[in-house]
């Protein structure tokens, strides 16, 4: 591993932990091809980048800064505690510290209920500014969504 794909995981890392974006991944797994392969499997030409691996995740770090996504859900009642809230609530304060609206991924628990898993904002083909999304993949969660502790 080099040097630049070490600073690409620790940016990645980073990236994950501060933005409630969990992936249970292999070591190996490489992040950036993910969202490129899904740029392409989504054939948007929005997703078209000129930034490198460390450019991606280094300019997904100060986008981050400008939106606390678990801050907003808390100022709107809604915590990481194990409770059931609205997916309309969680779209609402997000869109509320965003501006623009999210797409919510869910999971499922052991009993089969809707778990808030992913969280997606879109940003410009630059990655410097968020837009919306010109496109949602098809939803995974009920109207009523867990906010699992962590």
């Amino acid at each position: 591993m080099n040097i630049q794909s070490k600073n690409g995981l620790l940016l990645i890392k980073l990236l994950t932990l501060n933005s409630l974006l969990v992936l249970c991944a292999s070591q190996d797994f490489d992040f950036f091809y993910f969202v490129q392969q899904q740029c392409t499997n989504w054939l948007l030409e929005s997703c078209k980048t000129t930034l490198d691996q460390h450019g991606y995740f280094s300019t997904a770090l100060n986008l981050e800064t400008e939106i606390d996504i678990l801050k907003a859900l808390q100022n709107a009642g809604i915590q990481p505690n194990g409770q059931t809230y609205s997916l309309s609530s969680i779209k609402d304060a997000i869109k509320g510290a965003s501006g623009y609206n999210p797409w919510i991924q869910c999971n499922k628990d052991e009993s089969g209920n809707s778990q808030l898993y992913q969280i997606y904002l879109c940003v410009d083909s630059s990655a410097s500014a968020f837009i919306e999304c010109p496109v949602f993949p098809h939803g995974s969660c009920g109207s009523s969504i867990e906010f699992p502790s962590f």
